[in-house]
Order: structure tokens, then C-alpha cells, then sequence
């Protein structure tokens, strides 16, 4: 994490990812299939759809969609596979499990989003803000959550709070003697309030990064209001077809926000040195985001419709087992970190926390939402802050 440029020609290949599996040979994008689509519809819109055809407008949408589509099959015949060195499980249940990334000092416990898996933390061995913390002064422990089992199928949020977080928190303090720090990331930012609201002895200080809260500033809200009906139909329709909500839906969802950037991320890629870091982390990146992860149904029907629908976190509405969970009670001193380019989770959404808080600051960050992670400035802007804090 100290250069920024992770030193990715060390990793073996062919490679594993950390959870033991071979990475795919030949890489699916959940966009592809729609940039295909994308591709003709924007060479008739210029072209034919207009009383008078523009040719060389024509010619110009053309270029730019094959270098789109370009970019995308170089991103998926790429050789590269990721690889970032395991670290030891400290305590597991489920498909959950606590990974230590050792150092020494005050413990830190991550918990990263349900939605997309947790190795972004950890992308490889010189990117990975894990490694970094624990590097300076930090007993460092990440939830992974692993793809739901049958147990966590049935699961809400409370029993994964219940069940899951507060043990593997209680795991933690034993093992360290000491209070634990907490980081949420995303959505583990509300689930990492409700741990420390459930269990404040055993917490120390409490950091959210891009964390969603506010979800009137969602774009879909409205919208999803309003069709409340059609978006509970939807979501039993998939529970019933494939027992979990795939994280295809929910890629989906956030994909169809700004298909645009999509577009030039893939334009940007083609001209890439294919055995550059730069093009080797956009690799990475992406299969990330492209390995999701299920929700389980119950977990996919608050999201979708307690947090994003009815706006149940900003309005004191969210239950956890019966009882509303009430952020002003927490009395822990918190950091809110805002990502000011973030497409995902806005500026809107995130920044409303440090008012609820009782004893929190506000950092904006001039950074995206997974690049408050991984991102080239990431260690400026969000982690030596973070550390500040966390050390204070």
C-alpha cells in the first residue's frame, strides 16, 4: 500500500484465488451482453433514426463502441489471475469466518459489504490497506462472509449481527485483551453500527467508509417507492427460482446508474500495455466485482426494500429482531468517511451520518467508492485519516 503500483509480477501463475479455487480460464462480464446491445443501438440511433442520417456521426459511434467492446474482450482473455497470500482464521461459523492479518497494537475489526466479496480489502500483496494497517501499529482482523450456506440462507440481518458478528467480535477481544476498533465498509457500515450499538463494552472507536444512510439521495428511491408492489414480486419471483438473490441482480442495479463510465473504463483499458500493473489492478478490480456474491432472501428484501424503498436507516424504521436500531444512541467517537466522486453510495447518501452520530467528524475524501479502497490515492486521503483517528 505504500506504492501504489502493487507489485503484481510476483504473483504465480496459473494461480488460485484465496478461497482455493481456480480462477475462471475465460472471464463473464455482466455488462457484456448489454454493451453488445449497446453497440447496434447506438449505430441506428446516429444513423438511422434521424430524417437525415449523420454518417460521420455514425462512423464516430462505431469507433467508439468497438474500442468499448474491444477493451472488453482483452478484459476477458486476460492472463492474469490475482493472488494475495491467505491469512489464518482465528474463528468461523457458517460460511463466516474471522481472518487475522496480525501486526500489534489496538485491534481493528473490518467488516467489509454482503454484497460483493471481501477480498477488495486485500487485492493483493502491495495493495491491500489490510496489510498496510497492520504494518503501522494495528492487530488487524477482517470478516469475510463467504457466499451464504444453507444456514445463512434463512438469514436476516439481525441473525447475521446475532449470530455472527457479535461472536466473531467477541473473538477478537479475546484474543487481543482489549476493546476492538471497527471499520464498515459500504453496507458493513450499518451492520458495523448495530455490532457496536449491541455490544458498546467491547468497542473502542468506529469508522464507516462510503456508507450508505440516507437513501432518498439514491436515485432509484423514488421510483422504487412508487412501485413498492412490483419490487416485492421481483424479489419473490427470484427467491423462488434460484433460492438466493444472484448477484447479478444487484450488479445489475448499480450497472444501469452510469453505463457511461462503463464504457470509458473499457475504452481506457484497450490502450493499455496488457502486462502493465495499471491494466494487471484493472484486471483485479474487475474480477471482483464480477465474482459477487448472493444475498440471502431476507437480507435482499431489507436492502431492497426497508433500506432503499422505504428509507428505514435515516427514518429509525430499520428492525433488528423487533427492536429499531437508533444511531443517535451510540456514543462510541466515529469517523464518516464520504467518497466526494462516489457513484454508488453519493455524497448525499453518506454525509447525513456524521449529523446522527453524537461524537462523529466528517472526512471527504476526493476519491470513488472502490477507490476509497484501492484507488491510487486511497492511502492519502482515506487510510493515514483512518489511522489518525484510530490512533487518537
Amino acid at each position: 500500500m505504500g506504492n501504489p503500483q502493487p507489485d503484481f509480477a510476483a504473483a504465480p501463475h496459473p494461480a488460485m484465488t484465496d478461497q482455493g479455487r481456480p480462477a475462471p480460464a475465460y472471464r463473464w462480464d455482466g455488462a457484456y451482453a448489454l454493451l453488445v446491445y449497446l453497440h447496434a443501438q447506438t449505430i441506428r440511433q446516429a444513423a438511422l433514426d434521424t430524417p437525415t442520417p449523420d454518417f460521420d456521426a455514425a462512423r464516430l459511434a462505431l469507433r467508439e463502441a468497438s474500442e468499448v467492446m474491444e477493451g472488453i474482450e482483452r478484459y476477458r482473455r486476460h492472463p492474469f489471475l490475482r493472488y494475495a497470500p491467505a491469512k489464518p482464521i482465528v474463528w468461523s461459523r457458517g460460511s463466516v469466518r474471522l481472518l487475522d492479518f496480525g501486526g500489534k497494537g489496538p485491534p481493528v475489526l473490518v467488516i467489509p459489504s454482503l454484497i460483493n466479496g471481501s477480498q477488495i480489502m486485500d487485492l493483493a500483496p502491495d495493495l491491500s490497506p489490510l496489510r498496510w494497517m497492520a504494518r503501522q501499529g494495528f492487530r488487524v482482523f477482517k470478516i469475510d462472509w463467504g457466499k451464504p450456506g444453507v444456514e445463512e440462507r434463512r438469514f436476516s440481518l439481525a441473525d447475521y449481527l446475532e449470530q455472527r458478528l457479535i461472536p466473531a467480535l467477541g473473538a477478537a477481544a479475546r484474543v487481543t485483551g482489549e476493546a476492538v476498533n471497527l471499520v464498515g465498509y459500504c453496507m458493513g457500515g450499518p451492520l458495523m453500527l448495530a455490532l457496536s450499538r449491541a455490544c458498546p463494552d467491547q468497542v473502542r472507536r468506529v469508522v464507516t467508509l462510503g456508507a450508505p444512510w440516507e437513501f432518498s439521495a439514491f436515485p432509484e428511491h423514488d421510483a422504487m417507492r412508487e412501485r413498492r408492489g412490483e419490487v416485492m414480486q421481483m424479489l419473490s419471483s427470484v427467491e423462488a427460482l434460484f433460492g438466493v438473490i444472484p448477484p447479478q441482480i444487484t450488479q445489475s442495479f448499480f450497472a444501469m446508474r452510469d453505463l457511461s463510465s462503463g464504457a470509458t473504463k473499457f475504452r481506457r483499458f484497450a490502450q493499455l500495455d496488457p502486462a502493465s500493473a495499471e491494466a494487471k489492478r484493472f484486471v483485479a478490480v474487475e474480477d471482483w466485482l464480477n465474482d459477487g456474491v448472493p444475498l440471502a432472501p431476507p437480507v435482499g428484501r431489507e436492502c431492497f426494500l426497508e433500506w432503499i424503498t422505504d428509507n428505514a436507516l435515516a427514518r429509525g424504521k430499520w428492525s433488528l429482531g423487533g427492536t429499531a436500531f437508533d444511531a443517535s444512541q451510540i456514543r462510541h467517537p466515529a469517523l464518516v468517511v464520504s467518497a466526494q466522486r462516489d457513484t454508488v453510495v453519493r455524497r448525499a447518501a453518506s454525509e447525513p451520518l456524521a449529523d446522527v452520530l453524537p461524537d462523529a467528524r466528517l472526512l471527504k475524501a476526493p476519491v470513488g467508492h472502490i477507490g476509497m479502497v484501492v484507488g491510487a490515492g486511497a492511502l492519502d486521503a482515506v487510510w493515514r485519516p483512518v489511522h489518525g483517528f484510530l490512533s487518537a
